[in-house]
């Protein structure tokens, strides 16, 4: 990961923060207002930092910020992943029970509230445990499927990333 943890631009500043394990904080700093973003440590080695943008950015100034993050995050020598929420959407009643079959077939029970804002996995017991690389490969499809079954999803929009990160631009957001 890179060796620097804070950048001057020539309007802004960013500092990265760490925090714990892969998480960190990224406060980007103009005109005097400084503002925290939430980021994670990315990649097979932590060498790139992924950054999900809030909502509350405006819109009119996404391109600014992420012109800044990109300049800034090449500079200290990371490589990165930029996004941000953003159209919410229905998941029809067939995609929630395929997704619920599918989850079903991967070796789990699935309990959900009556208004399936809160869902909760159990493996099966008489299916054995994965092994760890298997278990992240199917990590990303379990909480997509698990996604789909609340009803509703949140589709996630590439703002920007590193060449590194470009093929699979999505390393720590589950699909």
């Amino acid at each position: 990961m890179g060796g620097k943890s804070e950048y001057r631009g020539a309007d802004f500043s960013v500092r990265i923060i760490p925090g714990f394990r892969e998480i960190v904080s990224v406060v980007m700093t103009r005109s005097g207002t400084a503002r925290t973003l939430d980021g994670e440590r990315i990649g097979k080695k932590w060498e790139g930092i992924g950054i999900h943008l809030p909502n509350d950015v405006d819109l009119a100034d996404v391109p600014d910020v992420v012109r800044d993050l990109k300049e800034a995050l090449h500079a200290l020598g990371y490589g990165f992943v930029i996004t941000r929420t953003g159209a919410i959407e229905g998941v029809s009643e067939r995609e929630q029970e395929a997704a619920l079959d599918e989850l079903h077939r991967l070796g789990f029970e699935v309990e959900s509230s009556p208004d399936r804002k809160q869902i909760s996995l159990r493996p099966k017991r008489e299916v054995p445990r994965h092994d760890t690389p298997t278990s992240r490969a199917i990590g990303q499809r379990v909480s997509s499927l698990v996604r789909s079954l609340t009803g509703i999803r949140h589709r996630v929009e590439l703002l920007a990333a590193s060449a590194e990160f470009a093929s699979d631009p999505d390393p720590y957001i589950p699909r």
